[in-house]
């Protein structure tokens, strides 16, 4: 999937308002990203999720209050990249009845929300995204 077709994902899950500010910026800021991304597939989400629930390490930083939806987001980013060789994991910021970090996988046909301190796929609805970065 090439740089523009992702862009053209993103912005159109942003709200209006977002639309204007955010596609100038996105394209600037664009520029040192990656310009083409792997898609995923729904199994290896799936199966990076099953991990994360299950690994002892991960549950050990779970105790920590510090560690919050940035830093699930952030580490289970990078997890998920490593894991399926792909750069099809992104960090969304966004709202979620709350200030909230989740992260959107790329797939073929669609873009899939995985929120890493609830260890599930969520609901897109739920979810107003503001920004990705990838």
């Amino acid at each position: 999937m090439h740089r523009h077709e992702l862009m053209l994902r993103v912005v159109r899950l942003l709200d209006p308002i977002s639309k204007t500010v955010g596609l100038p910026y996105f394209l600037l800021r664009s520029w040192f990203m990656d310009n083409e991304y792997s898609p995923t597939t729904e199994y290896d989400i799936n199966y990076v999720l099953e991990w994360w629930k299950t690994s002892k390490e991960l549950q050990t930083l779970r105790k920590h209050r510090v560690f919050d939806c940035d830093d699930y987001a952030l580490v289970f980013t990078a997890l998920a990249r490593l894991i399926t060789r792909t750069n099809a994991f992104g960090i969304a910021v966004g709202y979620a009845g709350y200030p909230h970090a989740w992260v959107i996988a790329v797939t073929k046909d669609k873009l899939i929300y995985v929120d890493p301190m609830l260890c599930e796929i969520t609901n897109k609805k739920n979810y107003l995204l503001k920004s990705v970065i990838f």
